[in-house]
Formats: structure tokens, C-alpha cells, sequence
């Protein structure tokens, strides 16, 4: 370990000897847990770059093989602009990186010229070409498959705004929310016949949300409501779907849903991100916080890498939304949670370790189930089926996922440790060739 880590090191136990006793349980745990973390990783996602179409692959499967064959049909396997929006998070927030001004040139012009080509002139969102058919074919149509690509779509133009936002470029033609936000008069109006007809009108909406399992599946229809969040604000319905959401949560546990443990707040996580999306309180946040905490330390297996990682993120989304609108009792509660917080810590992130080693590879990579990657994304075919290989989307929610939202929830985020050590910008860049 060289000084400057080193230094890194001794201020964080400084910190948090300063404002706990019993600081060194919870430094030890911190420093155990990023035994997780090794070398190998930056080498792994320099390789799943792809230098002639300028975006990542999900996983090596997508990068080693052309296509996929599915129950649907067959389709090629090409980077993906989710998994290059997750590839920058990685190196940003992992201490690879200080900004983006230090990635190579060739790769921001490489991801530029791949994300513009993605945008759909006629409606603004981002259609990738191995998907256009399946989408097209399942538009329209009752069902999951529909509703899933709904999501893909929303996602998938958060990513790219994402992206432009990093690297400091704009798309070549209007997106769908600004098309939405068309305005006449100060009124807003639907830009395209090509958006959801559910933005259209309360009723449409509400019919819509009404569609979706909020009783048995709060976490799948949270899901689908969270990633149009920003399509709910265009279009001048936020405060109707947030009114909804509302009307459908537990108000003695701060919930959604009848299935308790990890399930509910893998829910809690997706609903709870459709309030910060639209910038609204979540309500009685701090009546959930005793059964998120409660799941950090659980003996349930976590069945995929989401389950940790919602816990932490649920908590972080607590503590924001009480400080941000609960006043000065929002700040009292918010005091309080982090107080219990600080006391079961050390076991949350023993705990933390023990789960995400689970899904280790061993070239450093995560993936999304124990045994294997998602060969799915939102619905979309993205690798090999039965792939025993980590993951862009795993590897991302397992290293800065996970551990920024742990220094976050600590109060600790400006003494977050880089995770990969010395030279591994370096490694990364030998890797993508770069």
C-alpha cells in the first residue's frame, strides 16, 4: 500500500473515531470489506469495450459472440448504452478517474458518435438496432413484454442524458421529454403520437397504474413506474402519479406491499426513486427505516446482486428526503436513524461482504445471480443464457454501488477509499486498447 492510500486510510479512522465510540469495530469492518476488491476488475472492463462501435458490451458473452438465439427470435449482441453509462460510473467513482477530462480522447468521441447514432429522429428516444424489431413487435400489445419495454425505453434516455451530461454533448435531435414539455400559452401539450397514450390525460394515467401489481409485486410495478418518472414531469402529471404511490403505501410501515423482507424493500428502493425523480418528500420515510435497517443484517440469501445494494440505497434515500423536506423534525429523525445506523453498521457490512462475495468472479466482475449473469435486461436479450460471468449492470451495483452508498449512509462519502488501487486507470486502458 503506497503513502497516499495509506494517508486515505488514517483519515477515515480519524473521522470516524471523532464521532462514534467504538470507532474501530466500524473501521475494521470498512477496511475488511474492501478485501472484496482486487486488480483484476479494470482489466475486465477495459476488455468489454468495443473501439469500432464506440460503446461497452454487458458482459464477455455479448463481446464474444455476435448473436443470441431466444424464444423470440434471434438477435446480435452489441454494446448497450446502459452498460456504457454503468462502465463511466465505475471509472468515476472508483477513484480510477479524478474527472472525465482524463479519459482518452478516442473513447469520448467513441461514445459520443455511438450515443447520438442511437436517438430516433422521429420520437427522441434511444432505440438500439439489435432491439428496434422486438421492440416494434411487442409495442402495443397486453401484457409484461409491453410494459417492460416501456421501461427499457425510459431507461435507456436516462442513460444517454446521462452520458451527454459527462462528457459535455448534446443529442442531435429533441428528446422525447422536451418534445412532451412542447409548451402553448404556458400549457403543456403532447409533442408526438409516438408517446404512451397513458401521458395523455389523468384517467389514462391512473388506468395505467392500475394495471400494475401494487399488492403481490410492488417491486416490479415500482419498476415500471420509477423509469418514466421524468416522462410523469413532462408531460404535467408528477403530482398525479405521486398522489397515486401515496394512496398505496402502508402508512404504519412506511411500505409498499404485502411481502415483507427483502422483496419489500427492493419495492421500497424502485418507489421511493420516483419521489427523488420528481423531486417530491417520500412520505413517512422514517417509519420505514427500522425494517430497511432490519434487512442489512438478515440471514435471507440475497437472490441477486440488487437485494444488499437496495438496502443501503433505501437508507440513503431516507436520510436525503427527511433532511431535504422534513424540516427541523425531519433533521431530529434523520439524526436518530443515523445514530442506530452507526451501532449495527459493523455487522451490515460484515454481512455486505459475506453476500456480495457470492456473486465474485474470478476475473474480478460481478454478476447478477449467484451462479450466473442476467441474460435479460429490462426485458431486452443482452447475453448468453446460462453464462456463469459477471456483468456490467452486477459489477457497478457490487463497487461503487454499494460502497458509495455505505459511505454515503455513514455520513463519510468525501473519506471513501478508492476501491481498485494504484495503476489501475492504466490497467483499464491496456485493456481497452487505448
Amino acid at each position: 500500500m503506497n503513502d497516499l492510500y495509506e494517508e486515505k486510510w488514517g483519515a477515515l479512522k480519524s473521522e470516524i473515531d471523532g464521532r462514534t465510540q467504538g470507532g474501530e469495530e466500524l473501521f475494521l469492518a470498512i477496511k475488511d470489506y474492501y478485501e472484496v476488491y482486487d486488480g483484476r476488475l479494470p482489466y475486465w472492463l477495459g476488455s468489454l469495450y468495443n473501439a469500432e462501435i464506440g460503446g461497452f458490451h454487458y458482459s464477455l458473452s455479448s463481446r464474444d459472440n455476435e448473436e443470441v438465439t431466444t424464444d423470440r427470435g434471434t438477435f446480435k449482441l452489441l454494446p448497450d448504452i446502459e452498460s456504457s453509462f454503468q462502465a463511466l460510473s465505475i471509472l468515476s467513482s472508483s477513484g480510477m478517474m479524478k474527472d472525465f477530462s482524463e479519459l482518452p480522447e478516442k473513447m469520448r468521441e467513441g461514445l459520443k458518435s455511438f450515443v447520438c447514432s442511437l436517438q430516433d429522429k422521429d420520437t427522441g428516444f434511444i432505440i438500439h438496432p439489435q432491439w428496434r424489431e422486438l421492440m416494434a413487435d411487442v409495442e402495443g400489445k397486453s401484457g409484461n413484454a409491453d410494459i417492460m419495454w416501456k421501461a427499457r425505453r425510459g431507461r435507456d434516455m436516462m442513460w444517454a442524458e446521462g452520458i451527454c451530461e459527462r462528457l459535455g454533448f448534446s443529442l442531435p435531435y429533441p428528446t422525447a421529454y422536451e418534445r412532451l414539455m412542447c409548451e402553448s400559452e404556458g400549457e403543456k401539450t403532447a409533442a408526438s403520437s409516438d408517446l404512451p397514450d397513458y401521458l395523455l390525460s389523468r384517467e389514462r394515467l391512473i388506468n395505467y397504474l392500475d394495471s400494475l401489481n401494487w399488492e403481490t409485486d410492488a417491486y416490479y410495478a415500482g419498476n415500471m413506474v420509477a423509469s418514466q418518472g421524468r416522462l410523469f414531469l413532462a408531460a404535467g402529471l408528477a403530482d398525479i402519479a405521486a398522489d397515486y404511490l401515496t394512496e398505496k403505501q402502508n402508512k404504519e410501515s412506511g411500505l409498499w406491499g404485502s411481502v415483507g423482507g427483502y422483496a419489500a424493500i427492493n419495492a421500497y428502493l424502485k418507489i421511493t426513486g420516483m419521489y427523488n425523480e420528481l423531486k417530491l418528500p417520500i412520505p413517512n420515510a422514517h417509519r420505514a427505516a427500522e425494517s430497511v435497517i432490519a434487512c442489512a443484517t438478515t440471514e435471507e440469501r440475497a437472490a441477486t446482486v440488487c437485494y444488499q445494494y437496495n438496502v443501503w440505497y433505501s437508507v440513503r434515500n431516507i436520510l436525503n428526503s427527511l433532511r431535504t423536506y422534513g424540516g427541523t423534525e425531519g433533521e431530529e429523525q434523520a439524526l436518530e436513524i443515523t445514530r442506530k445506523l452507526l451501532v449495527t453498521a459493523p455487522a451490515a457490512i460484515r454481512k455486505t461482504k459475506e453476500k456480495l462475495l457470492t456473486f465474485k468472479k474470478a476475473d474480478g466482475s460481478f454478476s447478477y445471480y449467484p451462479h450466473g449473469t442476467a441474460d435479460h435486461s429490462q426485458g431486452m436479450p443482452v447475453a448468453i443464457k446460462g453464462s456463469n460471468e459477471g456483468d456490467l449492470n452486477a459489477s457497478v451495483i457490487c463497487t461503487t454501488g454499494i460502497t458509495g452508498n455505505i459511505f454515503e449512509t455513514l455520513g463519510l462519502r468525501e473519506f471513501m477509499i478508492p476501491l481498485f488501487g494504484e495503476g489501475a486507470f492504466d490497467k483499464f486502458k491496456i485493456a481497452a486498447k487505448m
